[in-house]
């Protein structure tokens, strides 16, 4: 029987890109006339955020805007004034070359700033901040899933993989015009905010993706007399055509900001008794169907003399996604004597990683949580209590899991005045994990067997003794003596395709001549 080789066409996971690009950023800027002069600046902070990106020809384009706030205050007032200037850049990722259905993640974050006041009406910034890239695609790799003739054994495993992968981009605009209501004085300048994207359902109804969530919106702002905060809510609904989808598939949704303008919008009577809410939100849609396939990994004849060609893939799978929510308690002690009152507190999450943990059945999430307290001191003077404190969450993973992408969102935070000079902040974590199931493995993708030539007898007699080690595979002990595993099975009885126990085996030899 002449040899015959089944190929089969599978998708496999290719990484394009993966590294981090960094950016500096300066800035040099004179106050307006109508600013007040500068006595000391209380807190410098920038904001990178990715407003669009694109992939042509291999080549990954993005605008990265880096929303810098300066809060000062002027001599012998205690009231906060804000400075916010916004700087572009358009930067450029080489992918090495172009592909279909290529599916780019870009995370930016601030790596430090420093801010001085050259004179009272100037300020000097320096900082920098960074983009983590990562770009894929799914590539189509041959390789053979069953071999017959010329006496060949063949060894299958089998594999789950990727079968379809679509990806898709959707950004809309949520406006919002949001009332301050009666009790609460009416804004002058917009002080600091705060845009918190919670993604909620992701269906496919009638092959179309159904994506809703929530954006919560805080914002600090200043008025007469001091400064308020506010918080409101904004639900979005929207769907997303990926051509193709079905009910097989499984979804993941990820809200990105690209734009936040908030505003105080002045009434007739010049008064802003709302704040006007205009915020861009980016939704990263992917859908993947996988498939199960037995494929070959290891072959061999018993009669002539064999070699192939193998190739390590990349398979990656989809798991089910995992949550975790719960608060953290984060203390912070005023080095400017008592605290009189807390405007406003906030925490931001920096550095998030998440390592799958096999042997415990578990995702390690792991980063630092940026806290700030915006204070009145026993002066009248404002001041900015600011420190980090790490975190470690353990979450349950599905079988099998072996990568975790990771969102850590922090929906509201709490804070108790614990004494003269103490602030605790209890932020609320909500964590939320799409766990991958990647696996490398060396499939066939070509083979030979010389028909021509035989294999040379190891030994006369039909049957060899063989002493086998307890956890050996069958597999290995009929490649070395070029049987077939069948015999092997048979003529000792075996049910399992590793070796139970230590002890003696019988081997019966092919007849080669």
């Amino acid at each position: 029987m002449e040899l015959k080789v089944n190929k089969e066409v599978i998708t496999v996971c290719e990484e394009l890109y993966s590294g981090v690009q960094e950016q500096s950023t300066e800035l040099d800027y004179i106050l307006p006339d109508y600013f007040p002069e500068i006595f000391r600046i209380i807190q410098a902070r920038m904001e990178p955020r990715i407003e669009s990106y694109a992939i042509s020809d291999g080549v990954l384009t993005y605008e990265l805007c880096v929303e810098i706030c300066v809060l000062y205050c002027a001599q012998d007032s205690p009231a906060v004034h804000c400075v916010r200037q916004k700087l572009c850049y358009t930067r450029t990722v080489e992918l090495g070359r172009q592909c279909e259905g290529i599916a780019a993640e870009l995370i930016p974050k601030p790596d430090y700033v420093n801010c001085r006041a050259v004179n009272q009406r100037r300020i000097d910034l320096r900082g920098a901040v960074s983009v983590r890239i990562r770009a894929t695609c799914g590539s189509q790799q041959e390789v053979i899933g069953d071999i017959f003739g010329l006496h060949a054994q063949t060894r299958k495993e089998p594999v789950t993989y990727t079968a379809r992968r679509l990806h898709g981009v959707r950004t809309f605009t949520l406006s919002e015009e949001a009332e301050l209501g009666e009790a609460k004085p009416a804004a002058l300048q917009i002080l600091r905010t705060d845009v918190q994207l919670l993604g909620g359902d992701a269906r496919i109804i009638a092959g179309k993706l159904a994506a809703k969530g929530d954006a919560v919106v805080r914002l600090l702002y200043s008025c007469e007399g001091g400064m308020e905060s506010m918080q409101f809510t904004l639900p979005y609904s929207q769907i997303v055509d990926l051509e193709g989808i079905d009910d097989a598939f499984s979804c993941t949704v990820r809200p990105e900001l690209a734009g936040c303008e908030i505003t105080p919008a002045a009434k007739n009577n010049g008064e802003a008794r709302s704040i006007q809410c205009e915020l861009r939100i980016r939704l990263v849609c992917t859908a993947v169907k996988t498939a199960v396939t037995e494929l070959v990994t290891d072959v061999f004849s018993t009669l002539h003399p064999c070699s192939y060609t193998a190739a390590p893939v990349r398979l990656s799978g989809c798991g089910a996604p995992v949550s975790d929510s719960g608060a953290e308690r984060c203390t912070l002690v005023s080095k400017e004597g008592e605290i009189r009152r807390v405007y406003d507190v906030w925490c931001t999450p920096r550095n998030m990683g998440a390592r799958a943990l096999p042997e415990s059945g578990s995702i390690e999430v792991s980063g630092m949580l940026a806290c700030s307290v915006l204070a009145q001191s026993d002066s009248t003077a404002p001041v900015m209590l600011e420190q980090e404190f790490p975190f470690t969450r353990v979450l349950p993973a599905p079988e099998d899991c072996t990568a975790a992408q990771v969102q850590v969102q922090i929906p509201a935070c709490s804070y108790t005045l614990t004494g003269s000079d103490t602030v605790v902040l209890q932020p609320e974590l909500r964590i939320l994990a799409d766990t991958q199931v990647l696996r490398s493995m060396p499939l066939l993708t070509e083979v030979h067997i010389d028909q021509e030539e035989r294999i040379a007898p190891k030994d006369s007699c039909a049957l060899l003794l063989y002493y086998g080690t307890a956890g050996e595979a069958v597999w290995d002990i009929a490649k070395k003596y070029s049987t077939s595993i069948q015999a092997i099975v048979e003529e000792n009885d075996l049910t399992q395709e590793r070796l139970t126990e230590n002890g003696m085996l019988l081997i019966p030899l092919v007849d080669r001549r």
